[in-house]
């Protein structure tokens, strides 16, 4: 099984894996956007890829996803080339794009977008929750994520169980009607409305595709958002003991 950390965003890439590592992380997931297109960094996108991927290295971990929000297309488009440049050089298979109202509009140019990552031998992974540089999101039905597989035959579908949740769709549902499309699980758990919380401890208790998380064969994203730094070693700790006791026994 694949379980791969969500970094804290103010954290450097060499920090992050400092703290996963020791608590027994084996892989992580990159956001190439806010890591990197969105920090004042030295050197070029690439040369900056590369120092992270060594620390991720040094301490031997491996990146299993990268992530990225939607920004405007075209941007987006100028930034394609160095994301399959640096997933090529760290060997990564997936990649998990938050679709905006925008990008679904340009349909031809996207598709090929889509070839050009299948070609390279990566998943271009739809999540379902259209997101805009981290704000103005809303979780995805199945009616708008029908459309959007209808519309890019290619992509394939990252499956987020807590923004299921926030829909209220009962995660094995999407993942009964999307199995043969879904390459990545964004992990984490929902109660009283909140989401991104530890897995296990809410509504994930219940649900029937806990026995196919234990059989899925690509990444599962764990996602904690955290309302402060410190908690991030307390909490990544206490999912992992989560995760050991319901999903990798």
């Amino acid at each position: 099984m694949i379980i791969c950390a969500k970094p804290w965003p103010a954290l450097s890439i060499k920090q992050n894996v400092a703290i996963f590592s020791n608590l027994g992380y084996k892989q992580i997931r990159y956001d190439p956007n806010t890591t990197i297109f969105r920090k004042a960094r030295t050197g070029t996108p690439l040369e900056s890829f590369k120092k992270d991927f060594e620390a991720v290295q040094k301490v031997g971990m491996s990146i299993e996803e990268f992530h990225s929000y939607a920004v405007a297309f075209d941007e987006f488009k100028k930034r394609v080339d160095v994301y399959i440049e640096m997933m090529t050089l760290a060997d990564v298979k997936f990649y998990v794009q938050h679709m905006s109202e925008e990008m679904t509009q340009h349909k031809d140019e996207l598709n090929e977008i889509i070839k050009r990552f299948k070609d390279a031998g990566i998943y271009f992974c739809v999540e379902n929750e259209f997101v805009f540089e981290g704000f103005s999101a809303y979780n995805v039905n199945f009616e708008v994520m029908d459309s959007i597989l209808k519309t890019f035959p290619d992509a394939k579908v990252c499956l987020d169980i807590g923004h299921a949740f926030m829909v209220g769709i009962e995660p094995y549902e999407y993942y009964k009607r999307y199995k043969d499309k879904i390459k990545v699980i964004h992990l984490h758990d929902f109660k009283d409305g909140k989401d991104h919380l530890v897995p296990f401890t809410g509504k994930l208790l219940q649900s029937p595709i806990v026995p196919e998380l234990k059989n899925f064969k690509g990444p599962i994203v764990l996602e904690l958002f955290l309302p402060v730094m410190d908690l991030l070693k307390d909490k990544y700790g206490e999912a992992m003991n989560m995760l050991s006791k319901h999903l990798l026994k």
